[in-house]
Order: C-alpha cells, then sequence, then structure tokens
C-alpha cells in the first residue's frame, strides 16, 4: 500500500477536468512526478543548492504580525503558517457573510453581497499564492527568503504546516454559500492541488508501518509527528468517507468508486490497511495510566498537537465503521472513539474562560498545566478541530456510521459547547489590544495579557474557530432568530460579529500586501512556543535547601533510576557511585568502585577536573541494568607523547544478585578521547528523549583555546576532524563496527559533512561540564559551558551549531593573547567553514554574578511554583569562596533569543550561610525523576573524603 501512495500520480488539472460534473465534491490528487514543469502545479523552478528553490514572486504577501500599524516580518521572510491562517480566516469569516447570518437583513444585509463575493477571492488569491509559491513538487516548504532580490524556498517541511494545509477542504464544505456569486464550483476545486501536495508528500516522505516522522529518514517520531501527520492525511479519508455517506455517490456527481480510487491513488481496502498499521502503532503507545499516548514525550502534550490528534482519531474511527470488515475494525473504532473523548476530557477539566495552557501534562493524577501561558492561537485551532471541518463535533450519518459522539457522549459535547460560549463571551473583552485585535499569549493562572501583536495567526486562527464554533453553545445566535431570543443573546452576537470583522479587516486591509515591505523589524515570534515561561521573571525568587545525605567526597553527577525505588546514583570524583536509598540512607559500599581504574586527580592541585566525572542510566534501565560513565584513566598507549590522559566513557551492568552493586567486570569501553591537559573534560553524559546518548568533550587544554594541545591556527573547538570541544551523539544500543564501538543516528548532523566526525552533535564549545534536556522536550539541548576569564554561558542546541569558541567566549569577541580583556570590539561572525556562530541563551558576566557555571535544568517538578518551565542555572561560587549560587532565567518578552535572568535567594537557618547562597561550592545541579532539583555540593575544593553533601531544593520554609 505504501509504494503504490508513493506512486500514484495524476496531475492537478487532469482531476479537475475528470472531476468537472462532479459540482459540490471535492478529491485528492497527487501530482505527476515529472521533471517537466506541470499545469496547475506552480511556475518552472530553478533549483538553487545553495538557497533552496527559487520561485516566481509571490502576487501577495502576508507578514507575520503588525508592529505599530507597520508589518513586521521574520527577517525577509514570509511563512506559509502566516498564509494559511489568513487563508482560514478569511474564508470562514466570507462564508459567515450569509444571508442566514452576518448578512441577514436584523443585521448587516450588504454584507451577503460584495463584500461576500470579495472576501472569496482574496481567499482564492493567498491560496494560489501557495500553491504556486510554497508547493514544489509536492512538498510544501516552511517559508521563502528574499536573497538577492529572489525569491527561494526555504526551511524544512512541517508535518504542523502540512495539517494547517490540509484543512483547506474546508473551502469545499462550504463553497456553495457562494453559488450565486458563480463561484461555488471554482472555490470547490481550487484546493484540490494543495491537499494533493500535502496527503501524498506525507504519506510518501513522512509515513511507515504506522508511524509519521517529522523526517523523510524516519529517524524523528514522537508526538507531534504522529498527531500532525495523522491529522494532514485525513482530506484521503474524508473523501472516502463523504463518498460512502447517505447519498454520497449522487452528492459527488455520482462518481463511482473505481473512478474515485483512480483519482485518488487509493481504494478504501489499501486505506483500511494503512488505518491498521496506525491503529496498531497508536495501541501500542497508549499510556492506560496516564490515559494518553506517550511517544517519548513523557505524557505533555502541545495543545495544539493533541488537538490535531484528536482530529485524526475522528477519521480513523469514522473509516473503521464505514469500511472496516468484522469485529476486530469496529472494536479499534471504539477503542479510539473512548480515547479521544478520554483525552478530551481531561483537557476541558483545564478550561478556563480564557482558555487552555498552551501544554498540557497527563499524568496517572489527572491532567496538569504544564503552561503557564495560553496560546490565543492555539486555543483557536483546538476549537475549529472540535466544531469546524469534520471535527469531532462533525458527525456524517451512514449505515455503519455510529454517531459516537452524540449517541455515547452527549455530556461531551454539552460540555465543548459550554466551553467555547465561554471562550467567545471572554474573547469580546479580555483577549483584546487597545485596538481591538485578538492577542498572543494571556497568562493561564489570571487571564491576563502577555503579548498583545497582533498577528496574522491570532486573527486567522480566531476567525475560523469562532465561525465554526459559536452556534455550538447556547450564548450567540444568526440574526435569523434573533426577533426570538433575549436581548443579552442579541447583543452579544452583534458585539461577536463585529468582533469577527475588526479581524477580517486587519488582515484584508493591513495584512494582504501587494508589495514584499523590507523592514529592519526584528523575527516577529508570531508562532510562540505555547508553554513558554511568562514574559517577566518572579520578582524575589526564593528557594530552600533541604539536606539529603552528607560524607560523600566531591559528589559530580547525579542519576535516579525509573524502577520505583526512589533511589539516588551518586557519581564522586574519586572514582566511585554510591547508592542514596529512598529514605536518605547513604549505603556504605559503593554501587560501582573504579578507583583502580580512575587518573586521579593530582593533591598538590588547587582544583582538578579528572576523575569519575558523568553517569547515565539507560532508559530500559529498570528492565536491562545497562548504564554508562564517563571517566579519566591514564594515557593508552598510542596517544601523543606528552599527552596528559585519556578520557574512557564505558558501559556496565547491575550485578544479578545485588540491585545495589554494579558488576564492575561487564565494562565495555565505548569510546576513549585522548586529552592533551588535565582540565577542560566536560563531565555529564545524558540519555535524550529520543534515546541517544549525548556526550560533552571540552577542548582540552586549558590554553586559550589555542597553543599547544590544541589544532594549529583554529583550535580544537573549531576542528570538526577531531572530537575535543563537541557534543557527540551515538547510538549505544548498536554496537559499531570495526572503527567504533557504537552507531551513528542516522539524522545526526555532520553525516556526509567532508572534514567532519559523524557522532558531532555540535561544537565550538570550551568545557560543556553540564548538558541536560527539558523533561517535556520543550526546549532543546542546554549545554554549561565553562568560560575562560570573563563570561559563563548555557547554550541551547538543535543540533548542527558552532558555538563560537575560541573565536568567541559567549557571544563576547575574545582575544586569547588578552583573555582577561579588554574585550575586542569585532571579531568574525562565521566559523572556519562559513558557517554562523550561533549565541548562547543565558550570558553572564563573573564580575557581576558568578565564577564558573556548573549547571542548568528546566524545572518541571511540583514544589517550586516560581521556577515552573524555567531555566534554573547553578554556578559554583559567586565569589570563589564556598558560596555557591542560583539563578532563574526565562526568555525575555522582546523576541530576542537571550533569555532575562535574576538571582534566586537560597533562603535557610544554616549558621555561616552568605545571605542568598549556599555556604558550600555547588558542584552541579541534579534531577530527580518527579524533576525535583538536587545540588551536589562541596565544602571544599579538593577531593577531602567527606567533604560533599546533597540537598535537595525546596520551597523555601520547609
Amino acid at each position: 500500500m505504501k509504494d503504490k501512495l508513493r506512486q500514484a500520480q495524476i496531475p492537478a488539472m487532469l482531476l479537475l477536468v475528470l472531476a468537472t460534473a462532479a459540482v459540490g465534491y471535492f478529491v485528492i490528487a497527487p501530482f505527476v512526478d515529472s521533471d517537466e514543469p506541470q499545469e496547475g502545479a506552480g511556475p518552472p523552478v530553478v533549483g538553487d543548492p545553495a538557497n533552496g528553490v527559487r520561485v516566481a514572486d509571490p502576487a501577495l504577501f502576508v507578514p507575520a504580525a503588525m508592529d505599530e500599524g507597520e508589518p513586521a516580518f521574520h527577517d525577509n521572510q514570509v511563512r506559509v503558517k502566516d498564509y494559511l491562517a489568513a487563508l482560514h480566516g478569511t474564508f470562514v469569516l466570507g462564508a459567515t457573510y450569509r444571508d442566514s447570518e452576518m448578512g441577514h437583513g436584523n443585521y448587516q444585509p450588504d454584507f451577503a453581497g460584495a463584500p461576500m463575493e470579495a472576501m472569496a477571492q482574496q481567499s482564492l488569491a493567498i491560496l494560489a499564492v501557495v500553491e504556486e509559491s510554497f508547493l514544489i513538487d509536492g512538498e510544501l516548504a516552511e517559508a521563502l527568503c528574499l536573497e538577492d532580490d529572489a525569491w527561494y524556498t526555504c526551511g524544512e517541511p512541517r508535518l504542523r504546516d502540512y495539517a494547517s494545509a490540509g484543512y483547506v477542504y474546508h473551502l469545499h464544505h462550504m463553497a456553495e454559500r457562494w453559488d450565486e456569486h458563480g463561484l461555488g464550483t471554482q472555490l470547490t476545486f481550487a484546493p484540490v492541488g494543495l491537499m494533493a501536495g500535502v496527503g501524498n508528500a506525507v504519506f510518501a516522505h513522512h509515513y511507515a508501518d504506522g508511524h509519521f516522522y517529522h523526517d523523510p529518514g524516519h529517524a524523528d517520531l514522537d508526538g507531534e509527528s504522529m498527531a500532525y501527520g495523522l491529522d494532514a492525511i485525513h482530506p484521503h479519508y474524508y473523501a472516502w468517507i463523504r463518498w460512502a455517506s447517505p447519498d454520497g455517490e449522487g452528492d459527488m456527481g455520482a462518481l463511482t468508486a473505481e473512478r474515485l480510487a483512480g483519482q485518488l491513488g487509493n481504494t478504501p481496502g489499501e486505506l483500511l490497511g494503512v488505518s491498521r498499521e496506525i491503529v496498531g502503532a497508536l495501541d501500542e503507545a497508549w499510556d492506560e495510566e496516564r490515559r494518553v499516548y506517550d511517544f517519548g514525550n513523557d505524557g505533555v502534550w502541545e495543545l495544539e498537537a493533541v488537538a490535531s490528534l484528536i482530529r485524526g482519531h475522528k477519521v480513523l474511527y469514522e473509516f473503521l465503521y464505514q469500511f472496516g470488515e468484522g469485529e476486530e475494525d469496529a472494536e479499534a473504532a471504539w477503542r479510539l472513539f473512548q480515547r479521544s473523548a478520554t483525552m478530551l476530557d481531561g483537557i476541558l477539566e483545564l478550561a478556563e474562560p480564557w482558555g487552555i495552557p498552551g501544554a498540557i501534562g497527563f499524568t496517572t493524577e489527572g491532567t496538569r498545566a504544564a503552561s503557564d501561558t495560553v496560546d490565543v492561537a492555539g486555543v483557536s485551532s483546538f476549537i475549529t478541530h472540535l466544531t469546524g471541518g469534520y471535527g469531532y463535533l462533525r458527525e456524517r450519518e451512514g449505515e455503519r456510521s455510529a454517531l459516537l459522539a452524540e449517541t455515547h457522549r452527549p455530556d461531551l459535547v454539552e460540555a465543548i459547547g459550554e466551553f467555547t460560549d465561554a471562550w467567545l463571551e471572554h474573547a469580546l473583552d479580555g483577549l483584546l489590544d487597545d485596538d481591538g485585535h485578538i492577542v498572543n499569549t494571556v497568562a493561564y493562572d489570571d487571564g491576563s495579557i502577555l503579548e498583545r501583536g497582533p498577528s496574522a495567526r491570532a486573527a486567522g486562527y480566531f476567525l475560523a474557530a469562532a465561525g465554526n464554533s459559536y452556534l455550538q453553545g447556547e450564548s450567540f445566535e444568526p440574526p435569523l432568530g434573533w426577533n426570538e431570543e433575549e436581548a443579552a443573546v442579541v447583543e452579544r452576537s452583534e458585539r461577536l460579529y463585529d468582533l469577527m470583522q475588526r479581524q477580517g479587516e486587519l488582515i484584508r486591509d493591513q495584512m494582504l500586501l501587494e508589495t514584499f515591505a523590507d523592514l529592519p523589524a526584528e523575527p516577529t515570534p508570531s508562532e510562540p512556543t505555547p508553554s513558554d515561561p511568562a514574559a517577566t521573571l518572579p520578582e524575589e525568587p526564593r528557594v530552600g535547601v533541604e539536606l539529603i545525605a552528607d560524607g560523600l567526597t566531591a559528589p559530580l553527577d547525579m542519576a535516579a533510576p525509573d524502577d520505583g525505588s526512589g533511589r539516588l546514583f551518586v557519581a564522586e570524583q574519586s572514582g566511585t557511585i554510591r547508592v542514596i536509598t529512598a529514605d536518605g540512607e547513604l549505603r556504605e559500599a559503593p554501587f560501582l568502585d573504579l578507583r583502580d581504574r580512575i587518573r586521579h586527580p593530582n593533591p598538590d592541585l588547587n582544583f582538578d577536573e579528572r576523575g569519575l566525572l558523568g553517569v547515565a542510566l539507560h532508559p530500559d534501565f529498570a528492565d536491562n541494568g545497562r548504564f554508562f560513565v564517563y571517566y579519566s584513566t591514564p594515557l593508552r598507549a598510542g596517544a601523543p607523547v606528552g599527552w596528559n590522559h585519556t578520557s574512557r566513557l564505558s558501559e556496565f551492568t547491575v550485578s544479578a544478585e545485588d540491585e545495589h552493586r554494579a558488576d564492575p567486570g561487564s565494562e565495555r569501553i565505548i569510546l576513549q578521547v585522548d586529552q592533551p591537559g588535565i582540565s577542560h573534560n566536560a563531565g555529564h553524559i545524558r540519555f535524550g528523549p529520543d534515546g541517544y546518548l549525548y556526550v560533552p568533550l571540552g577542548d582540552g587544554a586549558a590554553t586559550a583555546g589555542v597553543g599547544e594541545g590544541h589544532t594549529p591556527e583554529i583550535g580544537n573547538a573549531q576542528d570538526r576532524t577531531n572530537l575535543l570541544g563537541s557534543v557527540l551523539r551515538i547510538d549505544v544500543d548498536d554496537e559499531g563496527d570495526e572503527e567504533r564501538a557504537y552507531g551513528i543516528p542516522p539524522d545526526n548532523p555532520f553525516i556526509g559533512v567532508e572534514d567532519a566526525r559523524p557522532e558531532i552533535w555540535a561544537y565550538g564549545l570550551r568545557n560543556p561540564f553540564d548538558i541536560s534536556f527539558d523533561p517535556e522536550n520543550e526546549y532543546g539541548l542546554l549545554i554549561a559551558d565553562a568560560g575562560e576569564a570573563l563570561f559563563e554561558w548555557v547554550n541551547m542546541s538543535e543540533g548542527g551549531e558552532n558555538f563560537g569558541w575560541s573565536i568567541r567566549e559567549g557571544s563576547n569577541c575574545f582575544d586569547p593573547q588578552q583573555r582577561r580583556g579588554p574585550v575586542p570590539e569585532e571579531c568574525p561572525d562565521e566559523g572556519p567553514f562559513g558557517e554562523p556562530l550561533v549565541d548562547p541563551v543565558v550570558e553572564y558576566a563573573r564580575a557581576d554574578y558568578g565564577t564558573v557555571v556548573v549547571g542548568a535544568q528546566i524545572y518541571r517538578g511540583n514544589e517550586l511554583d516560581d521556577l515552573q518551565g524555567r531555566m534554573v542555572v547553578a554556578d559554583w561560587s559567586i565569589d570563589g569562596g564556598p558560596n555557591g549560587v542560583l539563578f532563574v532565567a526565562a526568555p525575555g518578552n522582546d523576541g530576542s533569543p537571550s533569555w532575562e535572568m535574576r538571582q534566586v535567594e537560597i533562603v535557610s537557618e544554616v549558621e555561616g550561610f552568605l545571605p542568598g547562597t549556599i555556604n558550600r561550592y555547588i558542584m552541579t545541579l541534579g534531577r530527580d525523576q518527579d524533576g525535583e532539583l538536587y545540588l551536589l555540593t562541596n565544602a571544599v575544593r579538593d577531593e577531602t573524603p567527606g567533604g560533599g553533601a546533597l540537598y535537595r531544593v525546596v520551597a523555601p520554609g520547609e
């Protein structure tokens, strides 16, 4: 089936010819797989290897937002999501202009005439730009970039955009409203090419064995890819479901099944096979305890993604009822319906009049807000998925269609109506800026406005939601029935219509531009991350500390097994891993003792960075007992003469006789890297949400990034042919080959790149001691990179970045000959291969805040409200003495990549604490299975036995 879906190719114009008699229906047709320009598929294109595909100048330009009345773009880019939002909004608004709604004589009769026709023409114009400029050979480009006075496709195809593009079948759904204007047929068939490209591109490039992947290589799978992929293909299913509904064959122009199959490139039987594959994947991922799917996102779902998942369920279970064969398919359909209803129940529990949080955490105790903010466009999209074209509440009768929501969950149908009523009523006043435009984000706790806008995304998706849902409840009525309604209902309905008209005017009059406004504006965050922290940090953040265990020796890392034991594994620099039980007992016998294999720190040095530096437990540790350690060993044979030691990454397993002891004889050496000096060894190793192991390596020599021990001229960190000064990403479940004892993930950024090691994930790093992942996968990999002399910083990586060391120290120019300043005013903004240098997200001067950054974690626990969803940063010492300090950081509200930061006061009654600090060196941050934070501390600067202690970060006063 998959091969047939990929090979079935019919030109869009041919489809229109075949379907001319079928007024009032739509079908999906793939593009011809040919190098020749396709009629209806856009202009001939010229490939440009450096800049994507060159396209003809767009006929319209849709900005991301308006800034004080002027259009604001994303750095000389236009993005398809803004076009699609404008398209959906203008079309749905135009559809409400008909006689029975806004154009009724009781309201504004002129709407049903020329304005209604004009809105349809504008929708068609926007759609034409999307099809002609963004849709290239069936792939939907994320953006168009202006470069050297020409437009090129740029960005990667995104399943989120595919899902939004697939929704253009609502043009067909309401096209008959324009029959008297002579536009019904045109609106019916205009979106065919876009829907063809969307459905077939997803099947061809993003689908395999029941799963949808972000990437064509089928390596990047998560909840969002499953949700948006399923949503993007539903027009294929919808065509068959409509055809099979009562009078469907006649409704679709007496179209036979054979003819429809020829145009779609699939039959119901073939789609049934795909459906069963998808159901199998969903069954495997269903988490009954948390009542949601887990595709590695730990029960946390972005609201817009779970909305797509619910609409995707709708087409699956409706299709299975229409075309399934036997009890197994019927049972699968019933399971899918029950799950979608269960997820909806949990989401609506969090509903406030101003919306639903941008991310939802599904837990064993119920749902929780996994975001401090409400993304207004995301809520609009959620409502449209429930009430709009083929949404959860749009059930089509049929011989085997059970009208599941209406029959089995009328209470949920009623709850959805109550929520949409409350939300639309609140929007009339509470979701508007000073000009009466829909805002972008509000605070979840009280509905206060955080980001005003206005943006194409917020305005367009609000129009789609309002137009589809305002009759779902009881608060609003169309003018046709106003004579029989209470005055309050009429007044609310008039105000809602006026609000919708105002958003339409914004798009129509200000955001559909005939020329590109090349403005110096910063990129506008028109699609904010829904679960971003509030733009402002807490005024006086405070935490307390609780002693968990002392008597440790220089603790440097911590791991918490997900096995229900409540244990903590603490790695000591001296070479042992110690077990702390759930009741705080520090077990005397080490879990693992590597003291006979360690290159021990030199006691005569003030501080030595060698030793046992990191520990990571395999994601399946509870079942397989595998774990990994990173430590310093004596210099191995064959290493460069005069170098200092070798860093080793090894795998061990738990003893079969004692769960509190590892088997020291089970060591399997995974990787060894020779080090020129005693320092810049980095430390912590971490498994990512993708199941791969991330291994940070410092640049190996404390010589300002150049000189002895470094690659001549550029230094180790800028040399991609060695591993020093980078973060590696490797597959430890693959035993590799003769060259290496691990596998290379197929989507690593430097695979196939000349003069680059394929293990490298990111580079240009000095001493990335700590790395961490957000438990909710909202942010990229955090890298706490210890600075040289003046600055400390935290990088955020999505893969492939050059973070600039030693060209720069953080974001600042760096001169290795004057490493303590002054800071040079100018330096290159590119690396040795012409690649851009990426700035950190958090950066601070040592003179202002601390001495060495030793940890960065996104807090997702339950005890520290002020820190929720924000980054917690730890510094070894605020002044060089035993006075470790914490900071909290969050994105600013100005669109800048640099986060705002504020010191966290550590409250303690312990005598001797410097106010706001802990009277110990903070060695790093730890995190347990519940997301709570720990401080690994030391009273001294060396390995004095018993000087270390573990503290839990708690609410102040506990």
